[in-house]
């Protein structure tokens, strides 16, 4: 299966990270990220990314049309995810990320009369839950993903312009795990 994910990162300006593909990337706007919180970038600054991709993938390459792009290694980061059931017509779905791990998962609220249970990122209810009629449940889902970081150093301008645009993609491929 192939991984693949877009970015423009517009320097001389507030940041967004436009995202499309298999995969999904962006700018790494924490705090305590490698960009230190910040989103407006100029020529000559080094940008990071997180890039959000399934397990077992491997990155061949990331080609921009400004500046060099690497992947530099990868981190844990811990999410959550709210994911609404509205019982019968919905009894599974897809977190928003792959967990590298178990899933923690308890109900807001009423909840449901169940436990769900958890597989290759999907969440998933029992088909029969005791309910007689429209049931809604909110699950509070907690864990952590595994993210690889990609490092954008950009040239200090481009045709003497400081404020440029700069469009990348990350390709690669899903590793077949070697006992499947």
């Amino acid at each position: 299966m192939a991984v693949k994910a877009t970015f423009q990162i517009d320097l001389g300006k507030q940041s967004t990270t436009d995202q499309s593909g298999d995969a999904s990337i962006e700018l790494d706007s924490r705090k305590d990220g490698f960009n230190g919180g910040k989103t407006e970038f100029r020529g000559g600054d080094t940008i990071y990314f997180l890039l959000h991709v399934p397990p077992g993938a491997v990155i061949e390459e990331i080609i921009t049309n400004e500046g060099d792009a690497k992947e530099y290694g990868g981190i844990q980061l811990d999410t959550a995810d709210i994911l609404v059931f509205d019982y019968p017509d919905e009894t599974s779905q897809r977190l928003s990320r792959a967990p590298s791990g178990s899933v923690g998962m308890a109900w807001v609220g009423k909840g449901l009369p169940v436990s769900p249970s958890h597989n290759n990122g999907v969440v998933t209810l029992p088909t029969s839950i005791g309910a007689s009629k429209r049931a809604i449940g909110m699950l509070n889902c907690k864990y952590t993903e595994q993210v690889k970081v990609v490092k954008l150093t950009t040239p200090a301008t481009v045709d003497n312009n400081p404020n440029y645009s700069i469009h990348g993609v990350v390709v690669g491929y899903i590793q077949q795990d070697a006992g499947a």
